[in-house]
């Protein structure tokens, strides 16, 4: 398939809510590589490889996944990248980024399912997945996986190392800070169980919080929490901008008429204030919300006081 850049602006837009990542750039012909999870009419979930020059996009690879997927963690130097299951998924997909082609695949243990994110230390040598420990009906289910990684020729090796707890229930996204001794986690918050598919069973208690951990030994080294009127705000996605900040999107559970929280920046060691920005949504303009945080996250934003003009 190929698109001219106009048509890609259009894909690349819808594409923001489902994982879309350049990975990848070859000077000779002044293209990128991305790799997309999606998911079609059908009901097939896929990971695609593309291509983007000045001119044209261009679809380098597809592959079926066993369900559908949520982020996709690329570690260039050991040439792979992982596919994350969405929640209640239990599957992480390895796949070589010179060809797209499947390495290998693996799964979490029975009583855990991901919730669709995990990253790579610096070497690539560990990978961290926020899980679900399903079975505990009562207290905080949320756990970080520790996974070894090795590559040899074609194929990969993930073994399960350890875990601990995340702090909190439902950890979605999580970063490792550049020394790679921490940690931050975004417990979302929400209790959910495999056999209630994606129904949240705790909203009226729900209690999002961001947690740094010790990624040695699992150890909480700060944990902070919304004001308890913003308690629906399920923190969800992570990234750092050019200040060294932790950048926060949240998706709110509440009556869409409600004034709260959507963005908000922390740093560790500080006061938990939000400064962010405040918008009022109608239901059908969640996508949109998801949408812009995506894009503001990806840009690396700087503090969002400047974004208070949007």
């Amino acid at each position: 398939m190929i698109l001219d850049r106009r048509q890609f602006v259009a894909l690349a837009s819808g594409l923001l809510g489902n994982s879309l990542y350049a990975v990848a750039s070859n000077a000779e012909n002044n293209s990128r590589l991305y790799l997309s999870a999606a998911s079609d009419a059908q009901d097939r979930h896929w990971v695609i490889g593309f291509s983007e020059n000045e001119l044209t996009v261009s679809e380098k690879f597809r592959h079926q996944l066993p369900a559908r997927a949520h982020h996709i963690a690329v570690h260039k130097a050991l040439g792979i990248y992982i596919v994350i299951a969405r929640r209640p998924g239990n599957y992480l997909w390895v796949g070589d980024l010179a060809t797209g082609s499947k390495l290998g695949e693996f799964t979490v243990p029975d009583d855990r399912h991901l919730y669709g994110h995990g990253v790579f230390t610096r070497d690539g040598s560990r990978f961290f997945t926020t899980e679900n420990a399903w079975q505990m009906v009562n207290g905080d289910g949320g756990r970080i996986a520790v996974w070894s990684v090795t590559r040899d020729g074609r194929s990969v090796t993930m073994t399960r190392d350890l875990e601990f707890p995340s702090y909190g229930t439902g950890p979605h996204e999580l970063l490792l800070k550049e020394d790679a001794k921490v940690l931050i986690v975004a417990n979302g918050g929400i209790r959910t169980h495999p056999n209630r598919g994606r129904e949240m069973l705790n909203l009226e208690s729900m209690q999002p919080s961001l947690a740094y951990i010790a990624a040695g030994d699992g150890q909480l080294l700060e944990q902070h929490s919304l004001e308890i009127e913003f308690h629906k705000a399920s923190i969800r996605h992570l990234d750092m901008n050019a200040l060294g900040q932790v950048v926060m999107g949240m998706q709110f559970h509440g009556e869409p008429f409600e004034r709260v929280p959507l963005l908000a920046t922390h740093e560790q060691e500080s006061a938990f204030e939000v400064r962010c920005l405040h918008l009022i949504l109608s239901r059908d303009r969640w996508h949109n919300m998801w949408v812009l945080y995506a894009m503001i996250c990806q840009a690396n934003i700087l503090p969002l006081r400047a974004l208070e003009a949007i």
